[in-house]
Order: structure tokens, then C-alpha cells, then sequence
């Protein structure tokens, strides 16, 4: 956290191109679930709280650039692992057990670079692998209140016996894998001009539950399979004594699969009778989850020095373009008050939620965005220990995809759901100074309005949660009557209008 925001309001800059988790789903700051790029490929790092500077901008927490590794005249490289396992962590705190398990991790990589031309044209590149074997979960069954052993014993014979597929155990491991990789090249054009080209994937999976007081059976956990490729050029020229310019172009890819380790079985809840909860099958939030998040960034900046002024004027643009399908629930959620219901294949209610049109990839979202940015600033240097900066940094949003319109939220509400971010500008003034009062002491500060950095998540919703291309719904059980179908599918089918009760119940939403 930077400045009191949340992780998700931060920029992350690789080489000054934005590598952010535009999107907002990852557990840190990045756009994959681990760090995108390996420390060992990592020369510096700077963490800017609230830089008055007007080319930062598109956050309201901090930046944080990150600059990679370049090579040089001589050759250079490194070769390198780290191990570590649960026989070599400790496991108890002031003598209390922390409840370490059975786990065991590698990290292994290398870097190389050097001259491809001396004193021209230079290459340096890094691969690195991260494997780890670790507890699907991180508590016992005994630490799962109102669930023993027993109640996962026979809740694990009854989906054997009596549904036909393998939910799992409780107490299962899993293998996680992570691969990463950097290649970069620097060409000095000439005494005036120098261009930098990278291309950078990280590859890797985690595995996740979301309810750890719940008894989660091995098929309803899940993984997170996340891809980043990015691509950037940057050009530097000095175009006389005074006069330089910048200008950088990149793209980033970031594909996000949430795969249940079961793909094919609805999501089952068993209550027990002392109030705890099992859960099998594939889980409802991924019956159908895929996520492809795309960025396109130029940038060109000018600086001119007029006597002891730098003035600096420049534009950037980055562009999104997402496609979301998020549908939960379409292969339905069974809810058993009691094992001896999961037995007798009765539920209490079933939760089902599709695309209106029972596809679906019908219910998908696919929207656009783009952020352009204008800002001009004169950084006057008044004397050798004191500098101002004055800038401006004006902010336009394009949005031109349309949202679904809902009648029944207009009726309801008299307006419209389809607002979206276009034509939206921020008007971003700055001021700072830099003072060396003494040899030991310096004064920085200033003011300044920050913007920008929001999850795409949050105008995604307006696309994908219109209340108009899916539709979700809860039944109860007479609704499909015991035994349960094989498949929601078919119980669905069975009715007079299988779509009915989607088009009444969609006036509701």
C-alpha cells in the first residue's frame, strides 16, 4: 500500500512501460499472480510516492518502476537455484504449532548478456522456473468446524456411489509451476540517439480455494492460469545540446484462465449435521471463466533547456481492450441440507445462472477503453539547491463501447444503465520543489491532484452485469424434483418453456 490505496490504485512501470494488472483480480500489484519479471533480471527499483512530476500519472497510490538489466562491452551471466521444503522451516512459534506442512519448492534460472556489436549493439537475457509441491490446503480437518473425517468418508462413498464421479480428498497436494522470461537489446544508433527493444513472458499457475472454513473436496478447487507477454520499444534522442525527445511503444497480453480441477460435474454443497459444510464438484464460480486483458501504450515526450528552465511537454496514450466471460453457476450449484439428502439425491435448492440465451459465451463482454494524456511543465531551477516544478496534466477517456440497455433498471430507476467512462476528462495541476537546505539536510515537497488507475473490473461489471444477457437464478427443489437430473441441462429441459422462469424472474433484476 502507497499513500493509504490499495495495491490495485498503484502503477507498476517495467523500463517505463506500465505492466499494471489493469483488470484488478491479481493478489498484488502486477497483472500476474506472481511477479512478472525475476529479481535476478532487476538492476534498479523506485518506489515514487506521490511524484509531482506530470508524466506520472494513471495512479492515485505510487509508482513503481522497475529497471531491467542491460549488457554491456564484456560478457556477463549467472547460473543460480534456491531450494527449500517443510524439513527445512520451522514449525513452531514461542512453542506453539503453526501448522507447517508437507511442502517442497525450487527456483532455478539464469541471466546472460554482453555484446552483440562493441561499444553498438547489446543483448542480455534471463530465463527463470519456479516448481513447488505443497498441501492443496493449509489446515487439517480437525481445524474445519462441524466437519470430521467421517462426514468427508461418506460424503466422498455417496458421489462415487451414487453420482458416478471422484470429488476428491479433502487432504490433497498439488504441483505449481511458474516461468518467466526476458530478453532485451540496446543499440546505441549513435552519440545522439539510443533505442531500447524488450519482449518479456511470464507463465505460471497457482491453485486457489475460496473458503477456508469450509471442507473444500480437492475437484472444487481450482486454478488460476494467467499467461503475460509484453512487448516495448523506446528511442531516445538529443537532438542538439537543448533539445530531446522520448519516445516509447509497447503491448501487453495477459490471458487469465480460472479452471476447476473438475470441468464437467455441477457444484455440490452438503450441509452436516453439526453446521459445517463440504463442497465438490467444479466450482461455481468457474463453470465458465476466461479473461483476456490487452494494452497498447505510446508515449512522446519533448524537453527543450532555456537558460535555467527545462520545459517539458509530451502525450500518451494507453489503450485497453478486455473481453470478459464470467457466467457462474452454468452447470448449476446443489445445495443438500444433510448427508442422507446428498444420499437420496434430494436437494433442498438448486442455483443456476446463465446467458439468456442458454449459451454461454452469449453472456461475454467485450468493451474498449483508452486513457490520453496531455501535460506541459517548467522545472526552474532558481539556484544549484533549490528547483520548482509547475505542471499540468490533463486526462481524456475514450469509452465507446455500448452497454446492453435494461429497460426494467430504466423503469425502475428513470435513468439509464448504460453510462460508461467516455468523454470523462481529469484536470491534474502539480507543484513541487526539491531544496538542499544543507550538505545533511533536504526539503522536498508540494501539491498536487492525482487520477486515474481504475480497475477495469469496475466499469466491466456495467458490461457483463447489465441484467440483461444472463441471468441468475436460485429454485427450490420442487422446482426440478427429486432425484436430481444428471444434469442441470436436462432438468432444465424437461420443462414446458425452459426458458420461462429466466423471463420472469428477469424483470427483478
Amino acid at each position: 500500500s502507497i499513500a493509504g490505496q490499495n495495491f490495485r490504485f498503484n502503477s507498476v512501470t517495467i523500463d517505463g512501460v506500465a505492466q499494471n494488472d489493469n483488470f484488478g483480480l491479481s493478489k498484488n500489484a502486477s497483472a500476474t499472480q506472481r511477479a512478472p519479471i525475476s529479481i535476478d533480471a532487476i538492476e534498479q527499483i523506485n518506489v515514487n510516492v506521490a511524484p509531482f512530476d506530470v508524466i506520472y500519472g494513471n495512479f492515485i497510490g505510487g509508482n513503481i518502476n522497475i529497471v531491467t538489466k542491460s549488457g554491456t562491452n564484456e560478457f556477463h551471466g549467472s547460473v543460480y537455484g534456491f531450494k527449500t521444503s517443510d524439513s527445512l522451516t520451522g514449525d513452531t512459534s514461542d512453542g506453539v504449532d503453526v501448522g507447517v506442512r508437507d511442502f517442497d519448492e525450487d527456483v532455478y534460472g539464469f541471466t546472460f548478456g554482453g555484446p552483440i556489436i562493441k561499444d553498438k549493439l547489446f543483448f542480455f537475457a534471463n530465463y527463470e522456473k519456479f516448481e513447488t509441491t505443497l498441501p492443496s490446503n493449509t489446515q487439517t480437518i480437525d481445524n474445519i468446524a462441524g466437519v470430521t473425517q467421517a462426514d468427508v468418508d461418506r460424503a466422498i462413498s455417496i458421489f462415487q456411489n451414487e453420482y458416478g464421479f471422484d470429488p476428491g480428498r479433502f487432504d490433497a497436494s498439488d504441483t505449481d509451476e511458474d516461468q518467466k522470461y526476458l530478453l532485451k537489446v540496446d543499440w546505441n544508433i549513435s552519440d545522439q540517439h539510443r533505442a531500447v527493444a524488450s519482449y518479456q513472458v511470464a507463465d505460471g499457475d497457482v491453485l486457489f480455494d475460496d473458503f477456508p472454513e469450509v471442507a473444500v473436496l480437492q475437484s472444487n478447487r481450482y486454478n488460476i492460469n494467467e499467461k503475460l507477454e509484453a512487448f516495448s520499444v523506446q528511442a531516445f534522442s538529443d537532438w542538439s545540446d537543448r533539445f530531446s525527445t522520448e519516445l516509447k511503444v509497447g503491448f501487453k497480453d495477459v490471458e487469465n484462465r480460472q479452471i476447476s480441477i473438475d470441468t464437467t460435474t455441477p457444484d455440490f454443497t452438503v450441509f452436516t449435521t453439526a453446521g459445517g459444510t463440504i463442497a465438490a464438484g467444479g466450482d461455481r464460480f468457474r463453470h465458465t471463466n476466461e479473461l483476456d486483458n490487452k494494452s497498447r501504450q505510446i508515449k512522446l515526450k519533448a524537453d527543450y533547456e532555456w537558460d535555467n528552465h527545462v520545459i517539458t511537454a509530451g502525450f500518451e496514450q494507453e489503450e485497453y481492450e478486455v473481453r470478459n466471460l464470467f457466467v457462474p453457476f452454468s452447470k448449476g450449484n446443489y445445495v443438500f441440507f444433510s448427508l442422507d439428502d446428498l444420499e437420496a439425491r434430494n436437494p433442498g435448492f438448486v442455483l443456476y445462472g446463465n446467458a439468456n440465451s442458454g449459451t454461454p459465451v452469449d453472456a461475454e463482454a467485450n468493451f474498449e477503453m483508452a486513457v490520453n494524456s496531455f501535460y506541459l511543465q517548467d522545472e526552474w531551477t532558481v539556484h544549484d539547491d533549490l528547483i520548482f516544478k509547475f505542471g499540468l496534466r490533463f486526462d481524456n477517456y475514450e469509452n465507446n463501447s455500448p452497454i446492453p440497455l435494461n429497460t426494467a433498471f430504466q423503469s425502475r430507476n428513470g435513468f439509464t444503465n448504460t453510462e460508461n467512462l467516455d468523454g470523462k476528462n481529469l484536470t491534474l495541476p502539480r507543484f513541487g520543489f526539491n531544496w538542499n537546505a544543507t550538505d545533511r539536510l533536504t526539503l522536498r515537497g508540494g501539491a498536487g491532484l492525482f487520477g486515474g488507475g481504475t480497475p477495469l473490473i469496475m466499469l466491466g461489471n456495467s458490461y457483463s452485469g447489465n441484467g440483461v444477457t444472463r441471468t441468475f437464478a436460485s429454485f427450490l427443489a420442487p422446482f426440478f424434483g427429486p432425484p436430481v437430473s444428471d444434469s442441470i441441462a436436462a432438468a432444465v429441459a424437461d420443462l414446458p418453456d425452459p426458458t420461462a422462469a429466466f423471463r420472469n424472474f428477469q424483470q427483478y433484476i
